[in-house]
């Protein structure tokens, strides 16, 4: 059957708050009730929804000018105290924008996409009074992406922008119970037309910068939450096509054909390392002096007991992100280059790096 609502308006103080055009739910299941008390429901699922805004108490809001979900299998089977549910699909939503809590208040984020789709295969979901287990595929695109964060004093938000972001997650296996939950997958993430913009603040310029594309082949993802949280990540990236500049590029800048890193890892420890990091057509442009750095502060030592490691003695550095890298190698000669204006005739300085 269908069913139909339109111009609903659910806003309540203090509540969850939805609204939208209109939503159309299209149902054509068949149900099963057999004796032993266990349970069967099967069919295709549609529903497709216009205009809708959603908010929810502290700030967080989500609007989209249309939603789209197409389930062609979608079946539900309980009993013996146990829900499976299985299904894949797709669900599209156009004109997407939204705000998490705390945005607008001198600071905050926002997000918007002119479209974003998820495919999703195999998708299996057991509940049970033990724990939930859930396996499956899914893939995510989206389009014409913008990200902004804009903290308290800054005269302009932080700029991420693409054209096209799509990440897809293979053999994803999610668990919970037993007071713990664990995250398994693999897969890929593409980003095209790359863009990030940092506005100047203080003595420190502008900068920006940008990628032809970012591919990162993620081999392993696992994580578990638990008393002691634990997560890890192996990966394999590559960039093509990236420059940057600092003070639209009066300062400094720099391109580079194809950044390459094979063998890399990341976990919870911030131990961070790679196989091997191969750059290729490098060319560095620093156009003046830096910026003078500012005039150092004498920092008082920590009072007994306050902050840094067990006893009041000052945090070292080895607690930091700890970093490892096999090999480094140039694909072909570095070009770097300095130039001082501030004195009468320039100073300029040419070099090629070879590895």
């Amino acid at each position: 059957g269908e069913i139909v609502n339109r111009n609903v308006d659910q806003s309540r103080p203090d509540q969850v708050a939805l609204r939208f055009d209109e939503a159309v739910l299209l149902l054509d299941h068949t149900f099963r009730l057999a004796g032993d008390g266990t349970n069967a429901m099967d069919g295709p699922l549609k529903f497709s929804i216009k205009t809708a805004n959603l908010s929810v108490p502290g700030g967080s809001r989500l609007s989209v000018a249309s939603g789209e979900v197409g389930l062609p299998a979608f079946s539900v089977r309980t009993g013996g105290g146990r829900t499976e549910v299985s299904t894949e699909g797709s669900v599209r939503l156009t004109g997407v924008a939204g705000e998490p809590a705390g945005a607008g208040a001198g600071g905050g984020a926002s997000f918007a996409a002119s479209d974003i789709q998820t495919e999703a295969k195999g998708i299996r979901l057991a509940l049970e009074s033990g724990g939930t287990d859930l396996s499956g595929a899914v893939n995510v695109t989206a389009s014409a992406l913008q990200l902004e964060a804009l903290q308290a004093g800054a005269p302009a938000p932080v700029k991420i922008a693409a054209d096209q972001a799509a990440l897809a997650l293979a053999n994803l296996a999610v668990k919970t119970g037993g007071g713990q939950s664990s995250v398994e997958a693999s897969g890929k993430a593409d980003v095209d037309e790359l863009s990030a913009e940092l506005p100047a603040t203080g003595e420190k310029p502008a900068a920006e910068a940008k990628a032809g594309q970012l591919h990162v082949e993620l081999r392993e993802i696992a994580a578990r939450v638990a008393e002691a949280n634990e997560w890890r990540i192996t990966f394999d990236a590559a960039v093509d096509a990236f420059a940057a500049a600092v003070g639209g590029g009066e300062v400094a800048k720099a391109s580079l054909g194809k950044i390459t890193l094979a063998g890399g890892h990341a976990d919870q420890a911030m131990r961070i390392s790679g196989d091997e990091l191969s750059l290729a057509g490098v060319a560095v442009d620093l156009t003046r002096a830096p910026l003078p750095k500012p005039a150092a502060e004498e920092t008082p030592a920590p009072a007994a007991g306050a902050g840094g490691e067990p006893g009041g003695a000052p945090t070292s550095a080895a607690n930091g992100p700890k970093f490892a890298l096999g090999r480094f190698t140039l694909a072909d000669p570095a070009k770097a280059s300095f130039t001082h204006g501030s004195v009468s005739p320039p100073i300029r300085i040419a070099a090629e790096i070879k590895t």
